[in-house]
């Protein structure tokens, strides 16, 4: 049903014009990012999980989500391995930020 909502949202967003640019985007997934730490406090831990996901899915590079995702994954679903790339990728993301030109 969540996901449904999410869907029915997305849908109506792009009826009326489109998402509103990056600026809307980023504030959409700092909602769900509240919401998928939320759940994770309350102990649905599947739903956070799955939360994480869908903001990764919009955001690629979005290095709270991937946190999140990595200790959901190693707490609750002991899966080091998938932890760890979610680690590597924060990292890889944080080298490419040092090592980006000053403009």
């Amino acid at each position: 049903m969540l996901l449904t909502d999410r869907l029915a949202g997305w849908f109506t967003t792009l009826c009326n014009g489109g998402s509103g640019g990056p600026v809307r985007l980023r504030e959409q997934m700092a909602g769900e990012m509240n919401r998928a730490r939320y759940l994770k406090t309350q102990g649905h831990f599947a739903e956070a999980l799955a939360t994480a996901d869908f903001i990764l899915a919009q955001m690629p590079d979005h290095a709270d989500a991937l946190l999140l995702k990595a200790q959901i994954l190693f707490e609750q679903f002991s899966d080091i391995p998938a932890a760890k790339d979610c680690l590597r990728q924060i990292r890889q993301l944080e080298e490419n930020e040092h090592n980006r030109p000053l403009a």
